[in-house]
């Protein structure tokens, strides 16, 4: 496990680059633990749609946009996350480091190096074993009945980076369904968020 080198609270600004309800509870960590009010880069709202009819009437889903209107957050739509112009724009807003959750984007060398690679993860398995998407899904398919998440630096690699944090855990149930995996998978991830 690597050492983190972050500035100190009030002065580390994230981006969060990604989507979801896990966001939403880091944001709400972060700003609750004297962090800058982090900024949220997401892909455009027109791609949000699929995820509120999958997700609207489960018990972990959170409205990215919702949450941004009634937190008065400054949110941010692209399909480029790698473009110069927006690294520049976050940098001018003080972001000085990063942070994916359920980003659907590679993140590129540019953004990378312009972060001082303070460009982090979480992911929802033991890295390095089962990088990529779609890691629950596999693990349904293969019937394993754990879920676990992995906090690591961003590289140039796919979930390569350097390990930060990672815990694991057993499913009880004896046939969990795609909501137990999500909401113990949240459950982890919420207790990775507060140890980073």
């Amino acid at each position: 496990m690597e050492k983190l080198l972050l500035p100190p609270h009030k002065k580390t600004k994230f981006v969060l680059l990604g989507s979801g309800n896990t966001l939403c509870n880091f944001y709400n960590l972060l700003v609750k633990n004297d962090f800058p009010k982090p900024i949220i880069v997401t892909h455009p709202k027109k791609f949000h749609k699929r995820d509120q009819i999958l997700l609207k009437n489960t018990k972990n889903f959170i409205d990215l946009f919702e949450f941004a209107k009634i937190n008065n957050i400054k949110i941010i739509e692209t399909e480029k996350l790698n473009d110069t112009k927006l690294i520049k724009h976050l940098l001018k807003f003080g972001c000085n480091a990063a942070f994916s959750i359920s980003c659907r984007s590679i993140i590129g060398k540019e953004f990378l190096k312009s972060f001082e690679n303070r460009v982090f993860n979480i992911h929802p398995s033991m890295l390095p074993m089962e990088r990529g998407a779609a890691v629950i899904s596999w693990r349904i398919m293969n019937n394993k009945k754990y879920v676990a998440g992995t906090i690591h630096q961003i590289d140039e690699g796919i979930d390569t980076g350097n390990i930060i944090l990672q815990l694991k855990k057993s499913l009880i149930k004896q046939k969990p369904t795609v909501e137990n995996y999500s909401i113990e998978t949240d459950k982890l991830y919420n207790k990775l968020l507060l140890e980073f």
